[in-house]
């Protein structure tokens, strides 16, 4: 009794209005696509076997195809490369995508391209025919629109464009998207995101949101893809066609997540790493997790870009999303996900330490002893008394089983929820307990994530 009473504690989330229903990962049709781009870089040249971890992605997209201003196309640098991608990508179950565009063409930028061959019939006819040459030469599943970007003066020529690459494709039973811009927030006026016009969006199998190069540090803060879900379905795009758009790239040092990890491992669970000459800003594992639950609750995917700047080991960022999706799927894990000082807490049930559980207040409560040994607190039961003292440093931390009382070194506090006992398991009370200890404890509703830190 005693000890089962020790193996664990509660976080209780107050506000119940936190909760308003339960998540759904498991997409309808196992729809849930992960993307990775794939681009011709003199910096990204590996063995496709090297640069490619298949298992687990459903779609490749290889950038880019550049057009040119009369509707032609300009040749690919690696033809071969790019047959070779297609042979063991679908020997491996994964769909070629040909992304056409991209910023700029030498220095010239294809934005202008884009409105040139859109706005002409002869000219879009000749890109679109050449498009489809260009599938078929390839044996490619599908084409992504990059246009970066259309703005409110050529916006009728991004709508036209996509439903002429919509009546050729479709026949041919291949996808269509488009690579879009992050938005600020749900209620922005951005000519970058309103210039996609609504009919452009319904003919579009899913759009690549391209939550990151966000101007003025962070680069692709989690707000900006939670923000961009919400604007874009507000503008009536559903779940499965939002793919939240992941970097495996730092700004301003454009340094590779990969390279990044290679200088310190340690690395792979920040954000931040501070540099001689230029900072990295960037997403390590947690974000990456954490975005990877927020697609599952509120979209239809992820994509990292580019997915060759992943590392090939424990860190991976693909792996870190496709475990977060296998462990979302086997053990429902939909409550919330918990990261104590940048390190994740999980909780199985073949650990038989307990499982969140949602009381009758609409509240959820998990297990948590590992996060009180994660911060290097002791812990002590006294039976009689149903006394569980926790010691850290100088602090010592009471909690009476029952009680709303909490005691800091001695000094009361109430709190407004009481310890209780379940299946012969105490539960406490996190949030109390933490801050007691001098950390901060914060929550993300829309990735259901706990983040527990040092002040």
């Amino acid at each position: 009794m005693k000890r089962k009473i020790l193996t664990a504690f509660i976080i209780v989330i107050l506000a119940a209005s936190l909760f308003p229903r339960q998540i759904s990962f498991g997409k309808e049709n196992g729809n849930f696509k992960v993307m990775g781009y794939f681009t011709e870089s003199a910096y990204l040249n590996d063995p496709i076997d090297e640069a490619v971890h298949f298992d687990g992605l459903t779609h490749l997209i290889y950038g880019f195809l550049k057009p040119a201003s009369d509707g032609s196309l300009y040749p690919i640098g690696q033809p071969e490369r790019l047959k070779e991608l297609v042979d063991k990508s679908h020997a491996h179950g994964v769909n070629v995508v040909i992304a056409v565009g991209g910023v700029f063409y030498g220095t010239e930028p294809l934005s202008g391209h884009f409105e040139a061959l859109a706005g002409n019939d002869e000219t879009i006819r000749r890109f679109v025919r050449e498009v489809r040459d260009f599938v078929e030469t390839y044996n490619l599943d599908g084409v992504e629109i990059d246009w970066e970007y259309p703005d409110a003066e050529s916006s009728a020529e991004f709508e036209r464009l996509i439903l002429a690459l919509k009546d050729v494709l479709s026949p041919m039973g291949k996808t269509l998207s488009a690579a879009v811009a992050a938005a600020g927030s749900v209620n922005t006026k951005a000519e970058s995101v309103q210039s996609v016009t609504d009919i452009a969006l319904e003919n579009l199998n899913w759009i690549n949101i391209m939550a990151y190069d966000l101007a003025g540090g962070q680069h692709s803060p989690y707000w900006l893809a939670d923000a961009s879900i919400q604007y874009w379905k507000k503008r009536g795009a559903s779940e499965d066609q939002i793919v939240v758009g992941i970097p495996l790239y730092a700004r301003p040092s454009w340094k590779q997540y990969r390279h990044l990890v290679a200088l310190d491992k340690e690395n792979a669970y920040l954000d931040f790493v501070p540099g001689d000459k230029l900072d990295s800003y960037y997403n390590g594992l947690n974000t990456i997790r954490q975005k990877t639950r927020l697609a599952l609750n509120k979209g239809g995917g992820i994509m990292f870009f580019d997915i060759q700047e992943d590392t090939r080991d424990e860190t991976s960022g693909l792996n870190a999303a496709l475990d977060m999706i296998r462990r979302c799927e086997q053990y429902n894990l939909n409550d919330y996900f918990i990261l104590v000082d940048n390190r994740e807490l999980l909780y199985t049930p073949e650990e038989k330490l307990g499982m969140p559980y949602q009381d009758g207040q609409n509240r959820i409560q998990i297990p948590v002893r590992k996060a009180l040994e994660a911060i290097g607190a002791k812990i002590e039961y006294d039976q009689a008394s149903q006394t569980v003292t926790a010691n850290r440093g100088e602090t010592t931390v009471k909690i009476h089983i029952g009680s709303e009382i909490l005691e800091v070194n001695g000094n009361k506090k109430t709190m407004d929820t009481k310890a209780v006992v379940k299946d012969d398991r105490t539960y406490l009370p996190l949030r109390w307990v933490y801050e007691s200890f001098g950390y901060k404890v914060t929550w993300s509703e829309s990735s259901k994530t706990v983040l527990v830190s040092k002040n």
